[in-house]
């Protein structure tokens, strides 16, 4: 590869150190044809002397174009000559042959002739590498301007001109002929007198060879001008990020564009301009340098080059090193699906291109289309992404339209054609087919809409009607040559659609429910309230059977302490899924005393996600369990379900666990209650040789009521521990290998540690 001149990528800008033309320039452009009616030339400023004779009705055809009515074919080029066809309707369509600046060859039901240029529109080409739509057709030269460059309407000195170039801004060339260069601005085409430019450069010349600091690549950017102060800001930021990058590279070289341009700050001499930050207008020092990375970055894409990505603040675990990845995909979005898919996957990656003329309306003009998509499918990965005219839809708009259409066609097609439907089953839906779909699309029309300024969706009727088709066509078609693959992917859809509509099931059940509240004909069992209606001091006693209800109920406050008893052992709600654990009563009756819903996660319980902090009716979830074996177990699994259903209770700070004390130890004068085996050990080298009695706790049901309030009820004398997950990706871990489906980590962990917990264990 030749040296590559970062110079000429970067200036393909061409609004760089640009002045503001008298009146707004706006941003709503038509990409149709060149001069909306005629031929586009790809490159060369010469046309060989081609006549008629060169040609006969066998001779290839550049391209197919309709005809204006009363059009006229000419013997020479001369409409006084003999005249060899007329026309008199604008649909017909002839065959263009060959181009020069005034007059085409075409051939007309048979018959060659010469038809002036501007008779002719809706031209498509018939190799699709001769005049690519826009975003795809390279640059053929780049130059600078030597004087104020008027960029204008048409091939004529006395038109109206779009903006003024200044002396010195580089310019990228789609083609020249007549005199004149054309140039591509705000996505319609310009022309520049070729005495106003000087420095001229061929890109990647295939007949000459390449000079050290001749371009590879070029591209050109365009954003909307208005006269404010912000955009004269703007424009100098692009001027002074254009300038900061220019040098020749050699390849190996590395090109950090934020490191050369940056910092954006007000001593690297930029100025505060309009910025987009998350789709949000924002003012920032730096405002527009994205426009001189994102034509950089386009110049490359466009060229085939390898683009090498280092980050050297994130380094490789395994290496220590700066954080880098390669990209160079030799057969483009079908290699990128392949990446993202992996090995692992349901059929191999399929792709096809195709391209199409027509119009959004009927009182517009026709424009081009050109279509590729890549596709597989997969049961692990899943993704959609939707480019247009080299730009990242993240909306999708009338792409996004077109696969959910074609794909639900063809597939449920498929199913209806094999019987595979049960009788009465309903239809499958794309969230079926998206559930195991890989899909990257890559799409150029000479006529764009979008959506809004932020450019995150296309509205084109056009696009979406003839991506449908396009799709629908070459489903059919792969089914047809792929039955194995067909049955593989269809049989996946289905499943999928059966396991979605288990889960509407479910979500029914469980939000009926959920939805159930608390009154008097519909109270939760032995369920006992609190007085005080004041949430801020409410608080909510989880204990373990009646017994240990008993006590709690005894000693509490009935003002504002309430209690709810766990009727045997709860189920553990990490391994059970939410079908079964909503049929359980304890669980369900905790979620309507607390009041605040729950979390489920996945996007198929999105409905079902009615969590809401404000309703729920106690500043305070105590779980209050013995202090043994059977105890400890309660309040994990109490708190595994708190984790899983309502995670926002423990990250805010409501969970709370009441410690219980282990042993009561008495002494003429003093009561001492031990919640631990050292502050046993503590308290009996207090006493020192005083006589004493010393009880084992043998259950909160058994601890009288002054004893209760003292140890585990009362504000000011109780030990609660708040539940604060520092990490909880950590408790998540831990949980799962205690009480999930992870045996043999579970194993694994009891070999390791379990001989540190031996003199915890409750046997004899």
């Amino acid at each position: 590869m030749k040296r590559l001149m970062a110079l000429l990528l970067m200036l393909c800008i061409a609004l760089t150190g640009m002045a503001l033309a008298e009146d707004e320039l706006y941003e709503e452009v038509d990409d149709s044809e060149f001069n909306e009616d005629a031929v586009v030339p790809v490159v060369g400023a010469v046309y060989p002397d081609k006549v008629l004779s060169d040609f006969d009705s066998n001779s290839p055809a550049l391209y197919t174009a309709r005809m204006t009515a009363y059009t006229s074919g000419y013997v020479e080029r001369d409409i006084e000559s003999e005249r060899v066809f007329r026309v008199g309707d604008a649909s017909a369509r002839g065959e263009v042959l060959y181009i020069d600046p005034t007059w085409v060859i075409m051939r007309y039901q048979g018959k060659l002739a010469y038809v002036k240029r501007h008779r002719i529109f809706s031209v498509t080409p018939v190799d699709s590498s001769t005049t690519p739509p826009y975003g795809t057709q390279k640059h053929a030269y780049v130059a600078k301007t030597a004087t104020n460059c008027y960029v204008r309407k048409s091939m004529s000195d006395q038109d109206e001109s779009w903006v003024v170039l200044n002396p010195g801004t580089t310019i990228s060339i789609w083609c020249m002929y007549d005199g004149w260069a054309v140039v591509n601005y705000m996505r319609s085409y310009g022309y520049i007198n070729l005495d106003q430019l000087t420095d001229l450069t061929p890109v990647s010349p295939t007949d000459n060879p390449l000079r050290e600091d001749t371009p590879i690549a070029a591209y050109t950017s365009y954003y909307k001008m208005v006269d404010t102060e912000k955009n004269h800001n703007r424009i100098f930021n692009i001027a002074r990020g254009s300038e900061l990058i220019s040098g020749i590279y050699q390849p190996g070289d590395v090109f950090d564009g934020n490191k050369i341009m940056g910092p954006y700050n007000k001593g690297k001499g930029y100025l505060p301009a309009g910025a987009l930050s998350d789709g949000t207008t924002t003012t920032s020092y730096g405002g527009g340098t994205c426009q001189v990375s994102s034509t950089l970055y386009n110049a490359v894409v466009n060229a085939g080059l390898t683009l090498n990505f280092t980050d050297e603040k994130e380094k490789d675990p395994a290496t220590g090193k700066a954080w880098h990845e390669s990209w160079c995909y030799e057969h483009g979005i079908a290699d990128y699906v392949a990446e993202v898919a992996g090995q692992d996957t349901l059929t191999p990656v399929f792709s096809c291109e195709s391209e199409a003329v027509g119009r959004d309306r009927e009182d517009q003009p026709d424009y081009k289309v050109r279509m590729s998509a890549a596709f597989c499918f997969s049961n692990k990965v899943q993704m959609l992404e939707y480019y247009h005219n080299s730009s990242w839809l993240e909306h999708g708009g009338s792409p996004e339209h077109a696969v959910r259409t074609a794909f639900v066609y063809q597939i449920n097609k498929y199913l209806k054609d094999k019987n595979l439907y049960k009788k009465g089953e309903s239809t499958i839906s794309f969230q079926d087919v998206q559930d195991c779909l890989v899909y990257v699309s890559s799409s150029f029309s000479t006529r764009t809409s979008y959506e809004n300024q932020t450019k995150k969706a296309i509205t084109n009727k056009f696009v979406s009607q003839a991506m449908t088709d396009f799709l629908k066509h070459y489903l059919e078609v792969y089914f047809l040559e792929k039955p194995e693959e067909a049955q593989k992917i269809c049989q996946q859809v289905l499943v999928n659609k059966q396991s979605r509509e288990h889960a509407e099931k479910t979500r029914q059940s469980i939000k009926k429910t959920l939805s159930t509240q608390i009154d008097l004909a519909n109270r939760v069992q032995k369920f006992v309230d609190c007085r005080t209606k004041d949430a801020s001091r409410r608080e909510l006693y989880i204990v373990e059977g009646d017994s240990a209800m008993g006590a709690v109920k005894q000693s509490r406050d009935s003002d504002y302490q309430a209690i709810m008893p766990i009727r045997g052992k709860i189920l553990n709600c990490l391994k059970a899924d939410y079908a079964r654990i909503f049929k359980s009563d304890v669980i369900v009756d905790l979620i309507k005393v607390m009041g605040c819903g729950v979390e489920l996660g996945g996007k198929h319980n999105k409905e079902l996600a009615t969590f809401n902090l404000d309703n729920l009716r106690y500043n305070k979830i105590v779980i209050c369990t013995d202090a043994d074996v059977d105890g400890y177990q309660i309040r994990t699994l109490v708190l595994t379900m708190l984790y899983r259903l309502t995670p926002t209770l423990i990250n805010e700070g409501y969970v709370y666990i009441a410690e219980s004390p282990l042993y009561e130890i008495n002494t003429k004068d003093h009561t001492y209650f031990a919640y631990t085996e050292p502050e046993k050990a503590t308290f009996l080298k207090e006493i020192g040789d005083k006589k004493y009695t010393i009880q084992r706790s043998k259950g909160l049901g058994e601890n009288d009521p002054e004893m209760m309030w003292l140890t585990t009820m009362n504000p000011e004398s109780r030990r609660l521990i708040k539940v604060q997950p520092a990490d909880v990706e950590e408790t998540a871990r831990v949980f799962d290998l205690l009480l999930g489906d992870n045996l043999a980590g579970r194993k694994e962990h009891i070999a390791e540690h379990g001989a540190e917990y031996l003199d915890d264990l409750d046997v004899s």
